[in-house]
């Protein structure tokens, strides 16, 4: 099922980010929200999950639909977070999905942001990256060294830990460190026609799987 989430009230959780956030939304209103630093369980997600609904006063039946971010990111987040969605769908049968994380990380730079590199650190001295240019994708994503990502010029630089690239980067970039990612996924959703799958919720993106198992990530 393809379609906007439009009014729809949508449930967004981003557990793969050093930043784990939920938020409860409507369209383009914000309803509630949380953010909990390395919340890597299913019990702390949970609780944020619970949190938000009753501060929005809403229960999870009048819900409809629910947004998880699939990643690049931490290799425990993203099961943890992956996986409750999956059984909050199973329980419920609210429409469910997967979005990529780099694509909602463009949300976080102004719009009119001509060359947007939204970044996610890979370890190892790299960097996932995805190249924006005037709001759509320019390259498929790809793993790059601090030097590499300055040497896509980009205008700016959006995701967790991007103060770390300054010393690359010339002073002209701007740099966006550290968004909470579930109140940009309500934003995604309420603008994309999304493709409403919970087989999404199953297909982790990894993009070095081997790497990230044996990181403990």
């Amino acid at each position: 099922m393809t379609a906007r989430s439009g009014r729809r009230t949508v449930l967004a959780i981003d557990s793969g980010s050093p930043l784990v956030s939920v938020a409860l939304g409507a369209g383009d209103t914000i309803l509630a929200r949380r953010s909990m630093a390395m919340a890597h369980s299913s019990e702390a997600l949970l609780r944020g999950i619970d949190e938000v609904l009753r501060e929005a006063g809403v229960a999870l039946a009048q819900v409809g639909g629910l947004v998880a971010l699939r990643g690049p990111g931490s290799f425990t987040g993203l099961r943890v977070g992956l996986s409750t969605l999956l059984g909050l769908h199973q329980a419920s049968g609210i429409p469910a999905t997967a979005l990529p994380t780099l694509d909602v990380l463009r949300l976080a730079a102004p719009p009119a942001a001509r060359r947007v590199a939204c970044v996610v650190d890979a370890l190892r001295g790299e960097w996932f990256v995805k190249l924006f240019a005037a709001g759509r994708p320019a390259a498929a994503a790809e793993l790059r060294t601090a030097a590499g990502i300055a040497g896509l010029e980009p205008g700016w630089v959006v995701g967790h830990g991007t103060a770390a690239l300054r010393e690359v980067l010339p002073g002209s970039v701007e740099l966006v460190d550290g968004p909470e990612l579930a109140p940009l996924a309500l934003r995604f959703a309420a603008a994309t026609a999304l493709e409403w799958s919970a087989a999404t919720l199953l297909e982790p993106l990894y993009l070095r799987p081997a790497a990230a198992r044996a990181a403990g990530r």
